[in-house]
């Protein structure tokens, strides 16, 4: 028999999410999304090496037994299973007027298989359903260990981000809380990782830039409104 795990997610969650995960990565295993199981909580996981987004998802809404998921494994680490990001983009929500109904995400597993004293893993198959319905394998990869990157301490000397990803931790706030107006808080963490706040249920984790810029500033001459002294030869 089949075993199924049913995923149901508002639409905007895989927007927000895909954000942040990796596109045409020669590390393809970032390609995507991964679903984690293993935890003390599932949770959908979205990095692309310099930002990372982790969203909880709601045992409500996942249908099936997550203490057998857990254990599951076809490749990568067991309990984690990656889905390519073009799947997930191909599949559109149904719309009710302009609310969109939300996605479901489904994990198909097939029974292992005994043969000659061998066992053989069952199959992984992923199936998102929408307006359309998509199915695919799994990327055939082991995921990074995210959590070695969650910051575990806090220095709060200020540094340099990538510009484009605070913007982009804007968009995927706003998406998350449904407010298009809300905008993402950086714990700044010196040279470290940094803690970036997404509201309850998720975190975002970013990485500095490595800077030669003194620590110190000053504001330049020519910007006074008093005109400046010519140097006099002597």
């Amino acid at each position: 028999m089949i075993d199924k795990m049913t995923i149901t997610l508002n639409a905007d969650v895989l927007k927000a999410l895909l954000i942040a995960a990796a596109k045409n990565d020669v590390r393809y295993y970032l390609n995507g999304l991964c679903f984690d199981f293993s935890g003390a909580a599932p949770v959908i996981i979205a990095t692309d090496g310099h930002r990372l987004v982790v969203k909880r998802i709601d045992n409500d809404d996942c249908e099936g037994d997550l203490q057998r998921w857990k254990n599951y494994r076809e490749v990568g680490r067991a309990g984690q299973f990656i889905v390519n990001r073009d799947v997930l983009e191909s599949v559109k929500p149904m719309k009710v007027g302009r609310s969109a109904l939300p996605l479901q995400v489904t994990f198909n597993k097939e029974p292992d298989v005994m043969r000659d004293g061998v066992n053989t893993v069952g199959m992984i198959t992923v199936e998102v359903k929408g307006v359309t319905t998509a199915t695919t394998r799994l990327i055939d990869g082991t995921y990074p260990d995210w959590r070695r990157v969650l910051p575990t301490v806090q220095d709060p000397l200020p540094t340099q981000y990538n510009g484009q990803y605070l913007a982009d931790f804007d968009k995927i706030y706003a998406l998350l809380v449904g407010n298009s107006k809300a905008h993402a808080h950086v714990y700044h963490n010196g040279t470290n990782s940094a803690y970036v706040d997404l509201g309850d249920h998720a975190l975002g984790v970013i990485m500095p830039l490595r800077s030669d810029k003194e620590a110190t500033y000053w504001v330049p001459g020519w910007v006074s409104d008093k005109p400046v002294a010519e140097s006099v030869a002597a």
